[in-house]
This record gives structure tokens, C-alpha cells and sequence, in this order.
């Protein structure tokens, strides 16, 4: 006889499942339904691998230690894209090898906290030094991707961050996030004016030939004339003061929201979802640019109940982890599992990551590895995991 063990993770996640696959009947099918339902599945598929991989605390921290060396990796392969394959908008922009800023920006929010869990259990002062470099370079990685919603999504490390270095570091961590942040809106604002480089002392317009010689400078971003720039922001360029990109987002979650009010309890269906910011090019988007606008939308109050759901459980779990908790690496492990996850959904504010099917996968890996980690780690054995047998 076949025996499932079934947690409660496990089932706020068959729930999911089952509301994706109900909002992809009401469709009737069609390529779009089948692209987002695979790309939904990609989650389902990370969770499952992580809970056959971390079988046991040494393949648990195994998997933790290869994140935090995949964060390393981006953020070289990021800073690498930055100058000398740069992506093309309004100011050059690191991808790594994801093709976009934004999905870089989103696999180094769920794994750049998995660095700072490896430089805690590290036992060799070289093996801290290592981790230390490893962080800058996936930090500035993350930087030179100058994507807002991966901005705001770092703003969840500190909670790691705090529970390596104790309370008066986190401070001063969180000071220089804030100062991080708010400069680098700044600078995204400025950046859109038009061909320009941006360094840390002036604004200044240059002529292409001097961006290209410049382009190796530590800490300039590139500007690209407004020609190559892909978008034509007319009907938002009468607000100077806020992102273009911001305010199309604010367009395109009004269209999500009166797409929800049309069919509230099921939505219109998943992969129907057809949005416009603007009038250009005849160009539409297939989602809201905010996960929870974009599952109302195509999913309904079923759907977006079910997400909200997981991601519940899974915070509340971690918090519990890093509580209950009887010593610090496992505090520190549990933080850095709660900063992923925050940090992601922190990012769903601004994106569609949930169907970004280059770092989906990696966010059901996170979520696996919350789920069993009460089970393969001996620090939270406190932690009580009701099972049933079916």
C-alpha cells in the first residue's frame, strides 16, 4: 500500500493547484491558459524537488550553501551584462542571464539571503571572507539591474541581516537600505529625462561617445538616447515627478481591477488577461504588473485567496522556525528563509513574478524547504508539524 504524508503546506498548496487548474477550465483553453498554467507549475515542481532534495540536515544546508553560491554567480553575471551587454531602455541595465533586469533582480532577492545564513555557519575566518565577497558581488549585481521592485524586495534583508549581526548593526544596515533606496529612485527618476549619466556626485547630460568611454567607471550607469528607448511614454510624460514606468503600472492595475469587478468569485479566466498602459504600437500586457491585481483579475477572490493562503502559512512558519529556534545558526537559517519569501512578495507589488518561469521554480524551492525544514533540522524540533496519513 501506497502512504502520502500530507502536511498542512502540502495542503495550501494542492488548494492552489486546484484553483489554477478551476480557473484554467473556465477559460476553455487557448495557448495563453496552457503558457501561464506550465509556468504555474514550474512553483509546484521547485517544491517538490526541494523536499526530495533537503532529505536530511546535510543535503538541507547542501542546497542552502549552492543558493548562495548561485548569488554570487548572478550578481557576475549581472555586473558582466551591465557593461558590455547592457539592457536597452532609458539607462543601461544589468540582465545576468535572465534577458531582463527584473527577473535578475528577483532570483537575487530569494537567494542573496542564503549568503548571509553561509557566512554565519561558516567555521574558517577564509570561509567568511569568501561569503563577505560573494555578498558585494551579488549586491552590486542587484544594484546595476536599477529595478524598483527589487529595491523594495531588499528591503527584506535586514531581517536576516539582524539576526547575523545583532541589533545596533541592523541599524545601521537598515540606514544605509533606506539611503540605497530612496537615492536610487532618485536617480531612475532623473535617468528617464533623457540621454544622460548618472554617477554619485552630479547629473550630467554627455554625448553617446562619452557614455561609451565612461562605460567602465565603478559607479556610472550608461544612459541610452531616448531613440533606442522601446516604449513611447507620451500620454505619461506631462508628469515629470513620477517614473513613467510607475505610472503605467497605476494604469494597468485600474484595467485589473475593473477586469476583477466584471467577474469577481472566478475572474475572467487564466491567460485572459489583456491590459494596455497606453496607446502605442497597438502593445498590450498579459498581466497587471502586481501579482495580487493580476490573480483577482484572472482568477478571482478563489485564486487569490488560495496564493494568500500559502504564503501565509509559509511566513507564519518561518517566523516560527526563527522563534522557536534553540540556536542562532538556525535563527539565521529561518531568517534567511523568511527574507526570501517577503522579498519576493515584496516584488509582486511591481511584477508578475509568480509566471516569471526563469525564477518561479526557485520561489516553490523556498517554499519546499520551509516546509521540511522542522523535520531535517535539529533546532526546530520544537516545532510541532501536524501530519496525516492518507
Amino acid at each position: 500500500s501506497l502512504t502520502i504524508h500530507w502536511n498542512k503546506g502540502d495542503r495550501a498548496m494542492a488548494f492552489l493547484g486546484i484553483a489554477f487548474v478551476l480557473s484554467a477550465l473556465t477559460t476553455g483553453g487557448g495557448s495563453d491558459t496552457i503558457k501561464k498554467l506550465m509556468a504555474l507549475a514550474l512553483i509546484f515542481l521547485g517544491y517538490g524537488v526541494a523536499k526530495l532534495l533537503a532529505k536530511d540536515e546535510k543535503s538541507f544546508i547542501t542546497t542552502c550553501y549552492w543558493l548562495a553560491a548561485s548569488a554570487a554567480l548572478a550578481g557576475v553575471a549581472g555586473m558582466y551584462t551591465f557593461y558590455f551587454v547592457p539592457f536597452r531602455g532609458t539607462v543601461a541595465r544589468a540582465t545576468g542571464a535572465f534577458g531582463n533586469p527584473n527577473g535578475l533582480a528577483n532570483y537575487l532577492l530569494l537567494t542573496i539571503p542564503f549568503i548571509f545564513f553561509t557566512y554565519e555557519n561558516s567555521k574558517k575566518p577564509w570561509q567568511q571572507v569568501v561569503a563577505g565577497g560573494a555578498l558585494l558581488l551579488a549586491v552590486l549585481g542587484a544594484l546595476r539591474t536599477a529595478s524598483k521592485g527589487g529595491m523594495a524586495g531588499a528591503m527584506a534583508w535586514p531581517i536576516v541581516a539582524g539576526t547575523v549581526l545583532g541589533k545596533r548593526a541592523t541599524f545601521f544596515v537598515v540606514l544605509l537600505g533606506l539611503v540605497l533606496f530612496c537615492g536610487h529612485l532618485h536617480l531612475a527618476v532623473m535617468s528617464e529625462e533623457g540621454s544622460t549619466i548618472l554617477d554619485l556626485a552630479s547629473f550630467v547630460a554627455r554625448s553617446p561617445e562619452v557614455v561609451q568611454r565612461d562605460r567602465f567607471h565603478l559607479w556610472v550607469v550608461p544612459g541610452v538616447p531616448v531613440e533606442y528607448d522601446t516604449l513611447a511614454w507620451s500620454d505619461i510624460d506631462e508628469d515629470k515627478d513620477i517614473p513613467k514606468s510607475f505610472r503605467a503600472r497605476t494604469i494597468l492595475w485600474g484595467q485589473g481591477i475593473e477586469a476583477f469587478m466584471s467577474s469577481p468569485i472566478l475572474g475572467i479566466g487564466l491567460g485572459k488577461a489583456r491590459f494596455s498602459a497606453i496607446p502605442y504600437d497597438s502593445k498590450t500586457f498579459d498581466g497587471a504588473f502586481n501579482i495580487w491585481i493580476t490573480l483577482l483579475a484572472e482568477t478571482g477572490l478563489v485564486g487569490c485567496l488560495a496564493f494568500l493562503n500559502v504564503i501565509w502559512f509559509f511566513t507564519s512558519r518561518s517566523i516560527k522556525l526563527m522563534r522557536q529556534s534553540s540556536d542562532k545558526v538556525g535563527r539565521v537559517l529561518a531568517a534567511a528563509l523568511l527574507s526570501a519569501l517577503i522579498g519576493y512578495m515584496l516584488h509582486c507589488l511591481v511584477e508578475d513574478v509568480v509566471f516569471a518561469v526563469m525564477t518561479n521554480w526557485l520561489f516553490g524551492m523556498i517554499l519546499g524547504l520551509i516546509s521540511v525544514a522542522p523535520k531535517v533540522i535539529p533546532s526546530y524540533r520544537t516545532v510541532i508539524d501536524e501530519e496525516e496519513e492518507a
